[in-house]
């Protein structure tokens, strides 16, 4: 795994509170978040190193960041809510 990607503040529960240990994703793996308010629920939970896009909160504008430019043969994990806003 090279790094995570979280499509919204509703997808930090499984991803960041249940389904992983956060401190493996503070120490090893850059985190990646749609925007400021999933940033700031990542940081409910202990992860406070997302990089976010500066402008806009969708899917374009966190690919247009430089360290998502050259991801072939990278392992991303992409944890996203479930249809309807809620994972659970």
């Amino acid at each position: 795994m090279n790094l995570a990607v979280f499509t919204s503040a509703n997808a930090r529960q499984p991803g960041a509170g249940t389904a992983a240990d956060t401190s493996s994703f503070t120490a090893t793996l850059p985190v990646f978040a749609i925007g400021k308010a999933t940033a700031r629920a990542l940081a409910e939970y202990g992860i406070r190193h997302c990089r976010t896009p500066g402008r806009g909160a969708d899917s374009e504008a966190l690919l247009a960041l430089p360290e998502l430019q050259a991801v072939a043969g990278k392992g991303i994990v992409i944890f996203r809510a479930k249809a309807g806003g809620k994972y659970w």
